[in-house]
């Protein structure tokens, strides 16, 4: 079996960074998560345009827990 690596990175209103942020992971893993913690502005959006899988939640959680679930 082949390991992979997955970078799992925790938002909240990082519209402004996201996009690179998820680009720099692509060149260095095999998959990028980003766990959206209830944005309200387009980071969701920008994080899956720039190439990563999202998981939204649908309110605040905190960064601990937003990678927990």
């Amino acid at each position: 079996m082949d390991a992979r690596v997955l970078a799992v990175v925790a938002a909240h209103q990082e519209s402004g960074r996201i996009a690179a942020t998820v680009t720099a992971l692509r060149g260095l893993v095999d998959e990028v998560v980003v766990v959206d913690d209830g944005s309200t502005d387009t980071t969701s959006w920008d994080a899956l345009v720039a190439g990563a899988s999202v998981l939204r939640a649908t309110r605040r959680r905190g960064k601990g827990r937003a990678i927990e679930e």
